[in-house]
């Protein structure tokens, strides 16, 4: 507390994530490796989920990769401290060719309600289907639109 308001000290926000409930795997440096044109399927499975979290590092998020699994968990995990747009984001990252469909979106929504996420990103390298957008425009919360990168990946 001030004595006087002129005094005034802001006070900075403290948040602390439990993120013991995720396996994460030593971080890989993808970034470093690329030339000014990737062709992002070129890159494996893994190493473009490490080039999607180190984005979010880039973004001035804190990051982790999980353990790869066949079951269905997020392939990485962004935290912020941001006060008005912080928590815990789970990352689907999916080097794919073919439509993203409405089966990876409710996957993505599962696994944010089993673990209480604020925040949930699929990042692709292909498009999502007329019915994963209409899904997206009919939600009630959760959903925001698609949004695409040009040149995210050279046929």
């Amino acid at each position: 507390m001030s004595a006087t308001s002129f005094d005034l000290e802001a006070v900075e926000p403290f948040i602390t994530f439990d993120l013991k409930r995720f396996r994460f795997t030593d971080d890989l440096d993808v970034i470093a490796g690329l030339d000014s044109r990737p062709n992002l399927l070129k890159l494996s499975p893994t190493e473009f989920e490490h080039l999607v979290r180190q984005l979010f590092v880039a973004m001035g998020a804190e990051a982790s990769t999980t353990i790869p699994s066949r079951a269905g968990a997020v392939d990485a995990v962004a935290t912020s401290k941001n006060l008005f747009f912080g928590g815990v984001c789970l990352i689907q990252a999916k080097r794919w060719t073919s439509v993203a469909g409405l089966e990876a979106v409710h996957a993505l929504g599962g696994v944010m309600a089993g673990h209480n996420a604020t925040t949930g990103v699929l990042v692709t390298t292909s498009w999502f289907g007329r019915a994963t957008q209409a899904q997206i425009a009919s939600s009630e919360g959760g959903l925001s639109e698609p949004r695409y990168s040009s040149a995210i990946a050279e046929p």
